[in-house]
């Protein structure tokens, strides 16, 4: 499996837990192909809650109509992406409790939004440092 580039999209909400999306990136098994996001056979997982969606023809986001939700069920980068999802979803984890401990040892109360935006900056600046 590859991954390709990050495509913008038009920002649509998921369908599930409503979270903005406004970026796609294909997964395929063609070394040679970039992975456009579009109305032919994609589909996409929220980041945030796994819900699988796909693309409506001007980009935005719908749900699955039973026939695409059978197709897509055993699709070999369907459990691609929800293996990489839950090591990233594994890796948030960690840094949520090095943040919770860090700022306990050093009697800091976070908000909600401040303890959010942390573990966001955290895990984006090492995902720039393993590129």
């Amino acid at each position: 499996m590859k991954l390709g580039n990050n495509h913008e999209v038009p920002p649509s909400a998921c369908t599930n837990c409503g979270e903005l999306l406004d970026m796609a990136t294909g997964v395929t098994e063609d070394l040679n192909d970039d992975p456009m996001p579009g109305v032919r056979e994609c589909f996409t997982i929220c980041i945030r809650c796994g819900h699988i969606m796909t693309f409506a023809e001007d980009l935005t986001l719908r749900d699955l109509t039973d026939e695409e939700a059978l197709a897509v069920a055993g699709d070999k980068r369907m459990l691609a992406i929800q293996r990489a999802r839950a090591i990233v979803l594994r890796e948030r984890a960690y840094v949520e409790d090095a943040i919770r401990s860090g700022a306990r040892q050093v009697g800091v109360y976070l908000t909600h939004e401040n303890f959010n935006e942390l573990v966001d900056n955290a895990m984006s600046k090492a995902a720039r440092a393993a590129r």
